[in-house]
C-alpha cells in the first residue's frame, strides 16, 4: 500500500467513527428523553419506576462526592440544559448538604463556569435570556479534535517533539527517523 492508500483508509475510518459517535449521541439523547416520558407515565398510572429507567436515579455514594464533581454529574445525567437553581435542586435530590456553604448558588454558578472554561460544560440561553449549561459529550469533544487535525490545529501541530526539533513536520520525522 501507498501512503495515499493510507490517507483514504484514515479518513474512511474517520469518517464512521464519527457516525458512530454521532449516532450514539442520538441515541443516549434518545433514552434520557424515554426515561423522562416512561417516568411520568408511570406516575400517571400510579406504577413504580426503577432506577435504571428513572431520569434521575440518585447515583450511588452521592454524598461522598465533591462538589465540582457532584455539579458534574449534575450535568452528564440531565437530558437538557441546566439553570444554576435547577443543578442546586438536582443536588438537594441527592440527598448532598448545600447548607454548609454561605451561598450554594454562587457556588454553583462559579462551577459551571470552570467548567465551560475548561471545555466540559457549553453555556447555552434558555427561556429568553436565562443561562443554562449542557454537558459537552466525550463524544462532541473528539469530534471536535478531529476537526482541529482536519485544519492542522490538532494532535500533530501540538507534538512535543514537532516543538522540540523547529516546527516543522519535516524536522519532526527526520527526528522520529534517527530514533
Amino acid at each position: 500500500m501507498h501512503s495515499k492508500d493510507y490517507r483514504r483508509a484514515l479518513l474512511a475510518a474517520k469518517r464512521e467513527l464519527e457516525d458512530l459517535w454521532k449516532q450514539r449521541e442520538q441515541i443516549d439523547q434518545r433514552i434520557a428523553k424515554l426515561k423522562t416520558v416512561f417516568s411520568d407515565l408511570a406516575a400517571l398510572c400510579n406504577a413504580p419506576v426503577d432506577d435504571r429507567f428513572s431520569p434521575i436515579a440518585t447515583p450511588k455514594n452521592a454524598q461522598s462526592l465533591g462538589f465540582t464533581e457532584a455539579v458534574r454529574l449534575a450535568l452528564k445525567t440531565s437530558p437538557q440544559p441546566l439553570t444554576p437553581p435547577e443543578v442546586a435542586r438536582r443536588l438537594r435530590e441527592w440527598r448532598i448538604d448545600l447548607d454548609k456553604y454561605a451561598n450554594p448558588l454562587a457556588s454553583i454558578h462559579i462551577t459551571l463556569k470552570r467548567l465551560a472554561k475548561n471545555g466540559e460544560a457549553e453555556p447555552v440561553q434558555v427561556e429568553g435570556c436565562k443561562k443554562a449549561y449542557r454537558w459537552v459529550t466525550e463524544v462532541a469533544r473528539v469530534l471536535a479534535s478531529l476537526q482541529d487535525v482536519d485544519r492542522g490545529l490538532g494532535l500533530f501541530s501540538l507534538s512535543p517533539l514537532r516543538r522540540a526539533v523547529g516546527g516543522s513536520p519535516k524536522q519532526e520525522a527526520k527526528a522520529l527517523r534517527g530514533l
